[in-house]
């Protein structure tokens, strides 16, 4: 268990060197002397600081406490992350801030071959299981399993257990997204995937709980009007919302094409 000063410095340092190489994993770089990592903090808080690239990494019971905004395992990931795992994991805001919150507060790469497995995430805006942020990006193949996200405050936004927000733009794209066994549960804008704005085709939803106001959605809660949306598919979904554009798989959108839902959906809404 680390604390903040010299001693949390140099792990975050140490860290921060190991992770541009391939094949480790997190957990076992402690072996006996940290077999988990739980970083707590007033200050924003993240494992890793900025990286430009990480692949074939694996994070596991790794859990980053703050209260304050920007908080994740990576704070800024710049480049290209490919076949990283989050096994266990852990982000949590305590306070009243709380923006951009995810294992990846804020990404500005690439995301390929990513796994998360029981994974859980509170903030307050931005707030996503793989991603709190992203902007402009591409990101394709990743599976979600038995994980949960929740927007703590009053008028929490973008919650999603994949991305929490994907930023405009036609440079933004991605493929192959599943996610099995979520729950989310935020205020405006919440998704079992995705938080604001789904970019994505050929993506699936299984056993799936969304809570939340307006724009409540089993997928995504919004697809913006040039997104160009396909193949999306879910089954043993269950959304609940008191506001506008509630929907089994997209709240609200305008070119979406091929969706189908397998069965068992239930539409919980209170005007």
């Amino acid at each position: 268990r680390s604390k903040d000063g010299e001693e949390l410095t140099n792990i975050v340092k140490y860290l921060s060197d190991l992770a541009v190489k391939e094949n480790i994993h997190i957990k076992q770089l402690w072996k006996d002397k940290l077999s988990n990592i739980i970083l707590s903090s007033t200050a924003s808080l993240a494992l890793i600081n900025s990286i430009s690239y990480i692949k074939n990494v694996t994070f596991e019971n790794v859990s980053i406490l703050s209260t304050q905004s920007r908080t994740g395992i990576i704070r800024v990931m710049l480049s290209e992350m490919d076949g990283v795992n989050f096994i266990n994991c852990t982000v949590s805001q305590e306070g009243s801030a709380g923006n951009y919150m995810g294992n990846i507060a804020l990404n500005k790469g690439t995301l390929t071959n990513i796994n998360v497995y029981s994974n859980t995430v509170y903030g307050q805006g931005y707030v996503g299981g793989v991603a709190g942020f992203s902007d402009k990006v591409v990101f394709h193949d990743i599976n979600i399993y038995s994980s949960s996200i929740y927007g703590r405050k009053l008028y929490s936004y973008s919650i999603g257990n994949c991305i929490g927000y994907i930023g405009t733009g036609t440079s933004a794209s991605g493929y192959n997204v599943h996610g099995e066994n979520l729950y989310a549960h935020g205020w405006n804008y919440v998704g079992g995937l995705f938080g604001n704005n789904i970019i994505a085709n050929n993506v699936s939803v299984d056993n799936v709980r969304v809570s939340g106001t307006n724009y409540v959605a089993g997928v995504s809660p919004y697809a913006s009007d040039y997104s160009n949306v396909s193949n999306i598919s879910g089954s043993h979904i269950k959304v609940y919302g008191i506001g506008d554009y509630i929907g089994g798989l997209i709240g609200y959108g305008s070119q979406i094409a091929n969706m189908r839902i397998w069965e068992d959906l239930y539409l919980i809404i209170l005007l």
